[in-house]
């Protein structure tokens, strides 16, 4: 039996890749620099059970589908987060948490080496950017095989 919470979110960043982390940090100090803009990371790494739960989301459980993936998330890999501002953070709780200049946060990232998820609607998502595409395929083929501490040393 399982003692995860498919519901709960994590915000822990030591489950993230060291460089990546680095990356994002970068990229939202910049962020907040530029934009005057709270941000927050709202999810890091995902465990494997709350990704299939999310998953299931819209297909085989009620909601609006969140998640192209089953399995192969890069949250599961520590590779991804999503983000979430707050416009007045002096207020008590998150005012319009997701009414971000997304453009401007989209480009940050991207100049920070990342992949903005809002090159496919998912607007609050940054990732790892692969070289290329047999370079995301070699690290998912290690990931399966010896798992992410061993797919981590091909980044």
């Amino acid at each position: 039996m399982s003692t995860v919470d498919p519901q709960k979110l994590i915000r822990d960043k030591r489950l993230l890749y060291l460089p990546f982390y680095e990356r994002v940090l970068n990229a939202m100090t910049d962020f907040i620099s530029e934009s005057k803009t709270h941000i927050l990371l709202h999810e890091t790494y995902r465990h494997p059970e709350r990704q299939r739960w999310l998953y299931a989301q819209g297909r085989t459980r009620s909601g609006k589908i969140v998640t192209n993936k089953e399995t192969e998330s890069m949250h599961v890999a520590g590779l991804a987060v999503d983000v979430i501002g707050d416009k007045n953070p002096q207020k008590a709780g998150l005012q319009d948490p997701y009414n971000l200049d997304w453009p401007l946060f989209g480009q940050i990232a991207q100049n920070h080496g990342l992949r903005w998820g809002g090159q496919w609607g998912d607007m609050v998502h940054v990732e790892w950017k692969f070289a290329d595409s047999a370079a995301k395929a070699e690290f998912w083929n290690l990931y399966r095989k010896y798992g992410v501490l061993a797919a981590w040393e091909i980044l």
